[in-house]
């Protein structure tokens, strides 16, 4: 029943709907839709020569009704004509049954090709390690020959027990060879076993487990899964589990560096990281205080990361006490429309954000009284980044703006407004560069090479740029 609803790879349905839906469009809509949608014009298409068939068979009926209706000499001609399209119709079922049998007959013929191919390889493969036999074997002979002769000409025994001590010497070497080659199966057999249970060991999500260390918490047991969910350019970032006495158990995002070097710089190298997000901080609460009373505004927020430190027994961290630095944060992974997103880079790309994220959605619509009247969620992302280079005096610009976007967070006044919560951003120095990602002079430029000031921007005073300058 299945295979009779279907059509041309599609269900009657499916038709039906498409159909429907081809009924509400223009021209160029019904075209472009059908250019999509192959599968639908193709049946169409179909349906229409079969209607066109269908048609013309009906008007040969009633040509040839007619003709028999009228009686006397025509009626033999309508029987001679009938008789004329069976026989053209008995002519193409026959073409269509030689052509199947010749189909069938090639296929046939090229599976006994391969087959006859790949015999002819077995063959070869067999006569090759006949060969091979056979040399071993000479040359077990011929050892064992010249060992007799030189028997016979120092003891000048009998030549029996020369050649028993032949066949006992040859019998000797095929035991020594199928020793070796068990050996040599057993060793493959063991290494591919290892080989499975690395990969079972790998695809598994293992976990490290160690004591946290640190000044600022009680003393307690982490559990952290090794495979990491997510990566940047500098760092891997981990499930991490806080078990602390007398507290609730914490489930964070840790994260640490994907450079070997970086290890031993600890604590130190996570505190840059955790210095720019306090930086990147301080500036969206000066931002959010410049918006916060204006209708349709995005506030911003960046989480506060902590570090802790872990006894870990590895050679990596012998210099350091054995003490092994994790940054931590709260997780930010949002679902379906809040999903996590990056709004800009640290190089001036503006990352294409998906259809149906919420950021995409206008804060206020068009032709309301706020100053941000038809502007995408999106939009402030820029503008933020924009203006933090405004108020560092040019000193430095946070980058790099990802995270989660909620639309309708309650504040702690109890107020629902938009916010984006951030993680991770680069702060490009002017002066003073620090890290990988820190692009200093370039980054800035680039982002203005890039940046094309919107409403956001002219309620914030920003001075106006263009793409390819400041």
């Amino acid at each position: 029943e299945a295979a009779e609803e279907r059509k041309g790879g599609m269900t009657l349905a499916q038709i039906e709907r498409g159909k429907q839906r081809i009924a509400k469009m223009n021209p160029a809509e019904k075209e472009r839709y059908l250019k999509q949608n192959q599968r639908l014009d193709k049946h169409l298409k179909k349906e229409k020569v079969e209607a066109e068939a269908a048609k013309k068979a009906e008007k040969k009926r009633d040509q040839k009704e007619k003709r028999l209706a009228r009686g006397g000499g025509n009626g033999g001609g309508a029987a001679e004509e009938e008789s004329r399209e069976e026989k053209v119709a008995r002519q193409v079922q026959e073409r269509k049954a030689r052509k199947a049998a010749e189909e069938t007959e090639a296929k046939k013929k090229e599976a006994s090709i391969l087959k006859n191919r790949k015999e002819e390889e077995e063959a070869d493969e067999h006569d090759r390690k006949a060969k091979a036999i056979r040399d071993r074997r000479r040359k077990r002979e011929a050892r064992a020959k010249e060992r007799e002769m030189e028997e016979e000409s120092d003891d000048e025994k009998e030549t029996s027990p020369s050649a028993n001590e032949a066949a006992k010497l040859v019998y000797e070497e095929l035991i020594e060879e199928l020793i070796v080659e068990e050996d040599r199966a057993r060793e493959k057999r063991r290494k591919k076993k290892d080989r499975e249970k690395r990969a079972k060991l790998k695809k598994a999500a293992g976990v490290a487990v160690g004591w946290v260390k640190s000044k600022w918490e009680k003393d307690g047991k982490i559990t952290m899964q090794r495979t990491a969910f997510g990566k940047g350019a500098e760092r891997l970032v981990h499930i991490l589990i806080i078990n602390r006495p007398g507290r609730d158990i914490e489930t964070v995002a840790a994260k640490e560096t994907r450079h070997l070097e970086d290890l031993k710089e600890g604590f130190k190298w996570h505190q840059e990281f955790a210095e720019n997000q306090l930086v990147a901080s301080t500036l969206a609460d000066a931002y959010n205080e410049l918006i916060r009373d204006v209708e349709g505004a995005c506030a911003i927020q960046f989480i506060s990361p902590f570090i802790i430190e872990v006894k870990h027994e590895g050679k990596e961290f012998k210099s350091r006490g054995n003490l092994r630095a994790i940054l931590c944060e709260e997780i930010l992974k949002g679902e379906g429309e809040n999903n996590y997103v990056k709004w800009t880079t640290n190089d001036g790309r503006l990352p294409s954000i998906k259809h149906g994220n919420a950021s995409r959605a206008l804060v206020q619509p068009n032709g309301s009284d706020s100053p941000f009247a038809g502007v995408h969620a999106y939009e402030f992302m820029y503008a933020f980044q924009h203006w933090t280079h405004v108020k560092t005096e040019e000193q430095m610009m946070i980058a790099d703006l990802q995270g989660v976007f909620i639309p309708d967070y309650i504040n702690p006044d109890g107020q629902v407004k938009p916010l984006f919560k951030l993680t991770d951003p680069v702060v490009h120095n002017t002066n003073d560069r620090k890290g990988r990602t820190d692009r200093g002079e370039q980054g800035i430029s680039d982002f203005f090479g890039t940046h094309v000031c919107n409403a956001v921007c002219r309620h914030l005073k920003l001075p106006a740029c263009l793409p390819g300058g400041r």
